[in-house]
């Protein structure tokens, strides 16, 4: 049986609720409005025309930017569960998503996430405002490092980064001290 260490934040699944909530919202706020143009076409107050390819076009629009932004809230985990097999995230619907630690391709510590990468178009993303992402992050990188997955930090390799160059006051200030 496996023994799973579990992060989680409510704070994170209520955050990415509250954008779903948002983005029904935009969707309901255009279908009034294609009810209201519709309408107007109807009675004559608006060219027929014109108006079904702009609600067409709209749509289109509305329709490739909810599934866009879907698929972004998807991956963002507000629950991470871990253990020597595999890792398991849990969207904002709760859904799991279980990726054995073989799988993945990389670990990435980004400016606002870390991100673990798997097979396309697997990606867990843990936000930053994760509130123990200090710990979380310190036994993903601990588990991929036990598991042989590259850790990148903003793009490059853990194992090639240089401390001067990513902060280059650190070298002034350690040849001003001496």
């Amino acid at each position: 049986m496996a023994v799973y260490v579990t992060f989680d934040n409510e704070d994170v699944h209520l955050h990415t609720r509250q954008q779903v909530a948002l983005m029904v919202d935009v969707i309901a706020s255009a279908l009034s409005c294609t009810v209201f143009l519709v309408l107007g076409a109807l009675i004559g107050l608006l060219p027929v025309i014109i108006t079904a390819g702009g609600l067409l076009l709209a749509w289109m629009c509305i329709a490739g930017w909810t599934l866009l932004r879907l698929r972004r809230l998807r991956r963002i985990a507000w629950c991470v569960r871990l253990s020597d097999h595999r890792v398991v995230s849990y969207d904002y619907t709760r859904r799991p998503t279980r990726t054995p630690w073989r799988h993945l391709q990389r670990v990435d510590l980004k400016n606002r996430a870390l991100h673990l990468v798997g097979p396309n178009p697997k990606l867990i993303e843990v936000p930053h405002r994760f509130g123990n992402f200090s710990d979380v992050s310190h036994a993903i990188v601990d588990h991929a490092e036990e598991n042989n997955i590259p850790v990148h930090v903003d793009g490059q390799r853990w194992d090639t980064l240089n401390v001067y160059t990513l902060y280059p006051g650190l070298d002034a200030d350690s040849n001003s001290n001496s």
